[in-house]
Order: C-alpha cells, then structure tokens, then sequence
C-alpha cells in the first residue's frame, strides 16, 4: 500500500501529516508514524524534519485493502459480504445493505487500519504541486479562489464544470455565513 505524501508549502495545523522512515528505493520510504492535526509549532517542526501531508491518495490492490479489513474488523467484512449476496439474491428486495449502513458503529479507515499497519506502508514524496484539502467549506473557496486567478485559466473553457464550481462555492460561501453566525 502506497501513500501520497505531498511536500507541504507551510506549517497547516488543519492537515495530518506522514513522517517517513527508511528510504525503500529512490522515491518511497517506509511509514514511520502519523501525526493528525498537529500545532502550528510541532507542524513547523515536522516540515523541517521531513514530514508530508497526508492526502489520503493512496495506490493499493483492492485484496490487500480487504486482508487489512478482514484483520481488523472481521465481523463487519462477514456482514458486508452476507449483505452483497443477500442483495444480489433478491434484486427485487435489496434492503440489506441500507439496513446495515443505519446499524454500522464508527470506523475510521485511518484511525482503525491505517495506523495499526504502518509496517505494511509506503509512502511516496510528491513534490509540491498545489494539492490542497478540500474537507472544509473555506478550503473549497480558497482553492476556487486560487484556480481563477491563474495565469492562463480560461472560464470559457471549463463551462461545464463551470457551473458545479459556481455551486460548490456558493454553498461553502453560505456554509462559511452561517459557522460564523452559531
């Protein structure tokens, strides 16, 4: 399993972070550990030391996924699986998966897997490219902000995503209002 680490362009306490370990190769490194939201201090301090972003982009085959998923959550996989086939059995009742999902517990792929098998990881350092997260209303608009103001954008040219950014930006405007309201 091979994760993305993007070579951060300033301190973000807002971001999780991937310290990498021995070098495996030219350009991957093992996992050393993972740092969630850290201080603005210990992010500086983190960059310095080589640390990256995390961008949750990951390259892995779909049955190493599922052997992690299978150690350490068993019972949810034997769930998931009888659902499937439950569902595919009876197209015209496939309720089981929508029944599952209102009874599932909280489970952090990250927080559950990812961190519990840092020996079964890579990570590969991709220079800085302007990557940034979009899991915030503000971070959204910075980034629709960003992409209009480059040099050679042409609106004409993405009219039909145009309207989607147009939308994606109102909606995180008024998110934005409204988290400043409350």
């Amino acid at each position: 399993i091979i994760l993305m680490g993007i070579t951060p362009d300033e301190a973000d306490p807002e971001l999780g972070y991937i310290v990498p370990g021995e070098k495996n190769g030219d350009s991957l490194s093992h996992v050393e550990r993972f740092v969630e939201k850290p201080s603005s201090m210990l992010a500086q301090s983190l960059i310095e030391h080589g640390a990256l972003w995390n961008t949750f982009i990951m390259v892995a085959r779909g049955q190493a996924l599922l052997r992690l998923y299978v150690k350490h959550s068993p019972q949810l996989v034997t769930e998931m699986q009888a659902v499937v086939a439950y569902d595919e059995a009876n197209p015209e009742n496939a309720t089981a998966a929508s029944h599952l999902y209102r009874t599932l517990s909280n489970f952090d792929f990250s927080r559950d897997v990812l961190q519990k098998e840092m020996t079964a990881l890579q990570v590969l350092t991709v220079p800085q490219c302007g990557w940034n997260d979009l899991g915030t209303p503000q971070r959204v608009v910075q980034t629709l902000n960003r992409l209009s103001h480059m040099k050679g954008f042409d609106e004409n040219e993405m009219m039909p995503l145009n309207g989607l950014l147009n939308l994606a930006a109102q909606h995180a405007k008024l998110q934005i209002r409204s988290s400043l309201r409350a």
